[in-house]
């Protein structure tokens, strides 16, 4: 059990250093040597960098790097994890003794719990720190995601947030 449970320890602690990583990166990833390590960084984990005509929607003010090609990094990551998890879980069910399982299960129950929600949480902090502050005047000026604060294009009918991927309400989107 020991081995399974440093295992699981280990694989929490290396997704949590590769995810504040990226998020780091992303937001330095604006001046020419971080875009540099940016693009170094995508391509690591086999993420392409959007084409510079659809990087930055006009409706995104923020500094640090297109909040989708991020987006598209957290995915690679926690696809990537959750892949290195599922063998972990499978041994933990079929290996352990029924007293082991109930301690190894709540590891495991952490872990996913964290990749599930990695990537909605990882861009809310992300948008959070780099979104620009508008002045008085553009406060009000669009609606936002209430989640991440990304502004809505006007007279829109998205459905679905194009940065955190959160649901939206008619409301929401006028």
């Amino acid at each position: 059990m020991a081995r399974l449970a440093d295992r699981i320890e280990r694989l929490h602690t290396e997704l949590h250093a590769q995810v504040t990583e990226a998020v780091a990166t992303a937001l330095a990833g604006t001046a020419r040597k971080g875009r540099a390590t940016w693009t170094s960084l995508l391509a690591s984990w086999g993420v392409r960098p959007l084409p510079e005509e659809e990087a930055r929607p006009p409706e995104e003010r923020s500094d640090g790097v297109p909040s989708l090609e991020l987006r598209h990094l957290l995915e690679a990551i926690r696809i990537t994890a959750q892949r290195q998890l599922n063998p972990l879980k499978r041994a933990a069910r079929l290996r352990l003794p029924r007293a082991d399982k109930r301690t190894m299960t709540t590891k495991i129950d952490a872990l996913q719990g964290y990749l599930d929600d990695l990537v909605a949480q990882q861009m809310r902090r992300y948008l959070k720190a780099a979104q620009r502050h508008p002045g008085v005047s553009g406060i009000f000026a669009r609606p936002q995601c209430p989640d991440c604060g990304a502004a809505r294009p006007s007279g829109s009918e998205l459905c679905v947030c194009a940065f955190c991927g959160s649901g939206l309400t008619a409301k929401e989107t006028q």
